[in-house]
C-alpha cells in the first residue's frame, strides 16, 4: 500500500499539490494515463499531519478542497503528533513528501531536516527542489518545481520499481548525516578558511 506522510507546522499551501493528483486519478478512473502499467490503483490514503499556525486558515482551505473534490476517504487530516506518536505513521508510510512548493517563494534549494529524517528511517520521498544531499539518489523522486499537477501514477510506478530497500536508504542516511561526518566536513571548511 502507498501512504504519504506530510509533517507540517507551516506552509500548508504546499499540500494542495498533493491533493490535486488524487483528484485527477479519481476522475480518470486510473492513476495515470502516462503510466505503463494502467492497473496501478494501489494508493490508499494520504495523511496530512500537523496544525495551522495561529491565525492561519490553510488547513481549513485544504479540508474544504478535499470535501469539494470528494476525497474524504483518501485524504486524512491528523493533528500534530509528538515524536513517539509519529513513529506509527512513519511505520505505515511507504513514500513521504518533502517540500513541493518552494518555487512559490522563488526558492529552488532546500536542505531540510525532514528529508534527512525520512532517509534515516528508510523511507523514499518526493520533492521539487534542489538538495545536494540527495543528488542522483534513486530513492528520491524529483517533481517539477512549478504548478503542474504531480503524476501520481508515475510516482507509484517509480515506487514499485525502486531498486532500494529501506535498509539501503537508511544506511545512506546514516553514512551521510551522522554527526561525525557532518563535523568532519565543517572542520575541513573551517581549516580551509583559516589558510
Amino acid at each position: 500500500r502507498l501512504y504519504g506522510l506530510f509533517r507540517k507546522g507551516f506552509e500548508w499551501f504546499e499540500n494542495e499539490g498533493k491533493i490535486n493528483p488524487i483528484s485527477n486519478a479519481s476522475k480518470k478512473g486510473n492513476l495515470s494515463a502516462s503510466t505503463e502499467n494502467k492497473d496501478l490503483r494501489t494508493y490508499d490514503e494520504i495523511y496530512i499531519i500537523g496544525n495551522d499556525l495561529e491565525g492561519s486558515n490553510e488547513k481549513k482551505y485544504l479540508q474544504n478542497l478535499v470535501n469539494d473534490l470528494n476525497l474524504k476517504d483518501d485524504v486524512i487530516f491528523v493533528p500534530a503528533k509528538d515524536s513517539h506518536e509519529l513513529d506509527h505513521y512513519f511505520n505505515i508510510c511507504d513514500v513521504a513528501v518533502d517540500s513541493l512548493a518552494r518555487h512559490r517563494s522563488n526558492n529552488y534549494y532546500n536542505c531540510s531536516l525532514k528529508s534527512k529524517e525520512y532517509c534515516v528511517r528508510g523511507i523514499p520521498f518526493i520533492k521539487s527542489h534542489e538538495d545536494d544531499s540527495f543528488e542522483e539518489c534513486g530513492f528520491v523522486y524529483d517533481c517539477k518545481p512549478n504548478e503542474s499537477i504531480i503524476d501520481l501514477g508515475d510516482v507509484i510506478y517509480w515506487y514499485l520499481n525502486l531498486e532500494y530497500t529501506a535498509i539501503s536508504i537508511r544506511n545512506y542516511g546514516i553514512n551521510m548525516f551522522s554527526w561525525k561526518k557532518q563535523l568532519v566536513e565543517k572542520i575541513k571548511v573551517a581549516t580551509r578558511c583559516q589558510n
